[in-house]
C-alpha cells in the first residue's frame, strides 16, 4: 500500500502543456504530486512544499479517451490498416530473410549467439541514466579516464563526447518520496535526462535528423560544491551494449577515476557460450521458430502502430505527430518520453525492504505490482505483458575470473534477453 501510493504520487510537472504527454510515468500513475517537488526555473531555491495534491481530471491526456480521439477513430483505423497492409509485409520479409541467412550461413542458435548478440553501433541511440554524487569531479582527470576507456572499447574520438555543463545542481530533496525528474538539473528545460540527451545530441537532436550521426556515447557532467549534489547524465551505447553493460561501464569509469585497479572490462564478442548452455539453445525447431516469429511480428506491429496513432496529437492524443511517425517506423524517438522519479530515504527504503521480506517477495516485484495496477487504473485495461530484461552473461557466457559467483557482473557487452510476464495470467 505504501509503495502503490508513492508510485501513484510520483510527480509530473504540470506547468507546461508538453508535460501532459503520454508518459512512461502516466502508464504507471493515477495520482501525482505537482506540488511536492515542483520547483519553477525562476524559483529554484524555494523550500519544497509538504502537501501532495493529486492531479485533477484534465491535467493529463489519456490516449484514446478524448472527444477528438473518438471522432477520428475511423481515420486512425484507416491509417492503421494501410500500415498493416504495406509496412508489415516488408518488415516480416526482412526478419524472415535475416533468419534464413543466419540459419544457412552461420548455423544453429549456439553458433549465431556464440559470443552474445551482435548489435551494431547506432549513433545517438543512448542508454541513459542519472547518477548523483556528493562531491565534484576533476574535469581533466574524468575526461582522460573516459577517453581511455572509450578507446579500449573500440570507439574513436569522434564517437564519444563529454560535456561539463556550466550549471550547479539544485540541493538534495528535503523529503522522501516523489521528486520531479528535473529536480537536480535542467529544471524547466528538459523533463528528464533521456529527453535532455535527445535534444543535446550533435549534430542535431535525435528526434529530427541526428539519429545515426554524431556520437555513440555522451556524458553530461554538472559539478556542484562538496557535500552538495554533483550529477552525471550518462548516455552510453544502447545499441551495442545491454543495460547491465552500460551500468558496468560507468562503474568501471568511477573505479578508475578514484584510483582502483583497472579491469579488462570490454568483453563484447570475446566471451564464448558454455557447452551445456549451447545444448539448451540448440534444442529447438526452426520451422516452429519461423511460425512464432510471424505471430510476434504481426502482433507487435499491430499493437505498436495502433497505440502510436492513438497517442498522436492530431488524433486527440498527447504526442506531437513527428515523434509518433518516427516511433512507428524506427521505434527510436524518445523526445516525448516522460519519467517519474522516486527518491526514498534510508528509513523508507528499509521500510519497503522489510515489508517485501514479510511478504516473501523482492522490492522489484513490489515495484512491478504497483506499476501494473496503476496502469490498469489509468488506462482501464491490463498491459498485455511486461518485458523485463535479464543479462545471461554469468550463466551463459562466464568469464574465468567469475567462478560460481553469479553476482560478479562487471563486464561490458550484449548478453540480454527479454523475458515476458503476462499480468492477466
Amino acid at each position: 500500500s505504501f509503495l502503490f501510493r508513492t508510485v501513484r504520487q510520483a510527480s509530473l510537472r504540470r506547468t507546461a502543456p508538453l508535460w501532459k504527454g503520454p508518459v512512461v510515468a502516466q502508464m504507471l500513475l493515477r495520482n501525482t504530486a505537482p506540488g511536492a517537488f515542483a520547483q519553477k526555473a525562476t524559483d529554484k531555491m524555494k523550500p519544497l512544499l509538504k502537501s501532495q495534491r493529486p492531479y485533477d481530471v484534465g491535467d493529463y491526456v489519456v490516449p484514446g479517451k478524448g472527444l477528438l480521439s473518438k471522432v477520428l477513430l475511423p481515420a486512425r483505423a484507416a491509417i492503421w490498416v494501410c500500415l498493416m497492409c504495406t509496412l508489415l509485409p516488408l518488415l516480416y520479409l526482412l526478419a524472415f530473410a535475416i533468419a534464413m541467412y543466419r540459419r544457412i550461413f552461420i548455423g544453429k542458435p549456439s553458433d549465431i549467439l556464440k559470443h552474445g548478440t551482435r548489435g551494431g553501433k547506432i549513433r545517438g541511440l543512448y542508454y541513459c541514466a542519472k547518477m548523483v554524487f556528493k562531491k565534484p569531479f576533476d574535469a581533466e582527470r574524468l575526461e582522460q579516464t573516459f577517453s581511455a576507456m572509450s578507446q579500449e572499447a573500440g570507439y574513436t574520438e569522434d564517437q564519444v563526447r563529454i560535456t561539463f555543463v556550466d550549471q550547479v545542481p539544485n540541493p538534495f530533496p528535503s523529503r522522501s518520496g516523489a521528486v520531479e525528474a528535473d529536480h537536480y538539473v535542467d529544471t524547466g528545460k528538459y523533463q528528464n535526462w533521456l529527453v535532455a540527451h535527445v535534444h543535446e545530441h550533435l549534430p542535431a537532436p535525435t528526434h529530427t535528423s541526428g539519429l545515426y550521426r554524431g556520437h555513440c556515447m555522451h556524458l553530461r557532467v554538472f559539478n556542484g560544491p562538496v557535500g552538495s549534489p554533483t550529477v552525471i547524465h550518462a548516455g552510453v551505447d544502447g545499441a551495442s551494449w545491454d543495460g547491465s553493460a552500460c551500468f558496468n561501464f560507468m562503474k568501471e569509469l568511477l573505479n578508475r577515476y578514484y584510483g582502483g585497479e583497472p579491469l579488462d572490462f570490454h568483453q563484447r564478442l570475446k566471451l564464448e557460450l558454455s557447452e551445456d548452455k549451447a545444448k539448451k539453445l540448440d534444442d529447438w525447431n526452426f520451422l516452429s521458430f519461423l511460425a512464432w516469429m510471424a505471430y510476434a511480428v504481426v502482433t507487435n506491429c499491430a499493437s505498436t502502430w495502433w497505440r502510436a496513432l492513438e497517442s498522436c496529437r492530431m488524433f486527440g492524443g498527447p504526442v506531437d505527430c513527428h515523434g509518433t511517425i518516427v516511433m512507428c517506423i524506427l521505434n527510436a524517438s524518445f523526445h516525448s518520453n516522460r519519467m517519474a522519479l522516486i527518491n526514498f530515504s534510508v528509513e523508507d527504503s528499509e521500510r519497503l525492504a522489510q515489508g517485501c521480506k514479510r511478504l516473501g517477495i523482492k522490492p522489484f516485484a513490489a515495484m512491478t505490482y504497483a506499476g501494473v495496477h496503476a496502469f490498469k487504473e489509468v488506462r482501464g485495461f491490463w498491459p498485455h505483458c511486461i518485458q523485463q530484461q535479464s543479462s545471461l552473461q554469468t550463466r551463459y557466457f562466464p568469464h574465468p575470473s567469475q567462478g560460481d559467483d553469479k553476482l560478479d557482473r562487471n563486464f561490458v557487452g550484449d548478453w540480454l534477453v527479454g523475458p515476458l510476464q503476462y499480468p492477466e495470467q
